[in-house]
């Protein structure tokens, strides 16, 4: 016979208990309404069943005659006990042995912890020491720097020429272009634009700074985390890219409408995008422009990356902080860890004092064999009720009366 082994070792409730006390120190006499050898509890519900022309009220004392005959046979089965002492002895030992392990895995934890804690100490004492130093330059970042100062001094001088000179050719001049040099470095823009007003004036020359501040916003759009960072980097791209090519457009249509005028090409074709494409002006103008700015921002990036690391002590002491972080999240983590131990242990401790209480038990009982013998004995009560043509009504106070010994007999958390 199977046994689950999660129901053997419950403890039955008290009033379960109350029910089955009294029960345990009868001994039916022998007589014909026992079980006999060898029969099933299904035929002996149908042969108690017949005996009782179906009777109602004779149900209620045999499903009890059921319950104590198998509660009996399991508490007097010397071997079966054996077994469930054994298997609950083997339960005990398996949780001991899990928390065994589980403690291992805390002390091992809290060892990290202390080793971390005492890195972070380490730590903290050489951020203190680092900056009583004095400062210490690192010379390849210095280098790095001063090189890329050289480049962008003339670099920012070339891009307020080129962008000053594009915007007055494109939009403040109000003659022809004769050429896209000069359209590019036009050296009379400045005066020209001055004379023209001061609001052309100013217009002028801060154009170029919205390019420079694309640009300057490119270097700490990069040192972003995350994907939104490239999007950022594409929009700012395709800003200054299309800005570009609007300078370009209107400079070389500029430029085509003086050779126009000049008779070099035939007046009536117009200057279209199509026509844009295919004038070696209007990639002049972009390529020259922007592939500066795109070099102008690569530049400064350095130029900023070097400056960040010019002072050896201070990078020394982020890196320091950075691990610090590090090691207190890690030390979080660990903590949350322990925490989740301490609880399975509390657990386990908890189940291993119930099991043992099961030990000091004079008997285990497996109730869910009991609940099963008595459904097979109502079965055969129940078929036999039909044999004998008893009513439907009759036949549902019968399954009344079942449900009502069931939850008195057997243990609710059974």
């Amino acid at each position: 016979m199977s046994f689950s082994i999660k129901n053997l070792f419950k403890k039955s409730n008290s009033v379960a208990q109350q029910q089955v006390q009294p029960l345990l120190g009868q001994q039916a006499p022998t007589n014909p309404n026992d079980r006999r050898l060898g029969e099933t509890y299904q035929n002996w519900g149908i042969r108690m069943c017949a005996t009782v022309a179906g009777s109602v009220s004779a149900l209620a004392p045999m499903l009890q005659k059921a319950f104590l005959d198998e509660y009996n046979a399991q508490a007097q089965n010397a071997a079966l006990q054996q077994q469930f002492r054994s298997n609950i002895q083997s339960q005990i030992q398996q949780k001991q042995n899990d928390v065994a392990n589980i403690n291992s895995q805390v002390e091992k934890e809290q060892d990290t912890i202390q080793t971390k804690k005492d890195i972070i100490k380490q730590h903290q004492e050489q951020i203190k020491q680092l900056k009583e130093l004095k400062e210490t330059k690192n010379k390849d970042e210095v280098v790095k720097f001063r090189i890329g100062l050289l480049i962008l001094l003339p670099l920012t001088f070339y891009l307020i020429l080129f962008y000053s000179s594009t915007f007055y050719s494109a939009f403040l001049e109000s003659g022809i272009v004769s050429d896209v040099t000069n359209a590019m470095f036009n050296p009379k823009a400045f005066p020209n634009a001055w004379s023209k007003s001061i609001f052309s004036f100013l217009m002028m020359i801060l154009f170029p700074i919205i390019f420079m501040g694309l640009g300057f916003n490119l270097h700490y759009f990069a040192k972003d985390k995350g994907i939104l960072k490239y999007f950022k980097l594409i929009a700012i791209l395709l800003v200054t890219f299309a800005f570009d090519c609007i300078l370009a457009y209107k400079i070389g249509e500029k430029i085509y409408n003086g050779m126009v005028m000049n008779g070099i090409i035939p007046d009536g074709v117009p200057y279209t995008i199509s026509a844009a494409m295919k004038d070696v002006s209007f990639w002049a103008v972009i390529f020259c422009g922007f592939i500066a700015y795109i070099i102008w921002g690569l530049v400064f990036d350095q130029i900023m990356s070097a400056y960040s690391k010019l002072d050896l002590n201070k990078v020394q002491i982020r890196n320091l902080e950075k691990n610090i972080l590090g090691l207190e999240s890690d030390i979080e983590s660990l903590g949350n860890s322990i925490t989740n131990h301490n609880s399975q242990i509390a657990t386990l401790q908890n189940e291993i004092t119930e099991l043992e209480a099961n030990l000091t038990n004079r008997v285990n009982i497996n109730y869910a064999v009991i609940r099963r013998e008595m459904t097979n004995f109502f079965t055969g009560w129940i078929t036999q009720m039909n044999v004998l043509g008893i009513s439907a009504i009759e036949q549902t106070n019968a399954n009344s009366t079942f449900s009502n010994s069931i939850s008195t007999l057997i243990p609710q958390q059974q």
